[in-house]
């Protein structure tokens, strides 16, 4: 797994690659920093615009100018506010599963494969 570093680029067109962006609006990001940092608002709206403008300037300087924001560059966008950060690991899992790249049992869904998937939707 390659989180970040613009993998979506590098690895693009490579037959074993899933690339996966997950979003959320500001408010939903500034409240988790704040939690998971245990800093002031006014640290965590700094951190998250500094960490954002690295990003969008390494990603832009080593893909020619793309914007790493943009969903046509991923297989599958999330957003973890709408979505749930848990709900955002099963829809990858399950997709994991559906393009063959793991089994069920990998991922520890003993149950799921594309084959009980196909069980379930014939029920």
């Amino acid at each position: 797994m390659i989180v970040g570093k613009c993998a979506d680029y590098v690895l693009k067109g490579r037959p074993n690659v899933v690339s996966i962006y997950i979003e959320a609006p500001r408010a939903f990001c500034l409240k988790r920093t704040m939690e998971h940092m245990g800093v002031t608002e006014e640290v965590a709206n700094a951190t998250i615009t500094q960490t954002d403008k690295f990003r969008a300037d390494y990603y832009a300087y080593y893909t020619h100018g793309n914007y790493w924001t943009n969903p046509v560059n991923y297989d599958m966008t999330l957003n973890s506010e709408r979505v749930g950060i848990d709900d955002c690991v099963r829809i990858i899992e399950d997709y994991l599963v559906l393009k063959g790249f793991v089994s069920g049992e990998e991922i520890g869904n003993k149950d799921k494969s594309p084959e009980s998937d196909k069980a379930s939707a014939k029920k």
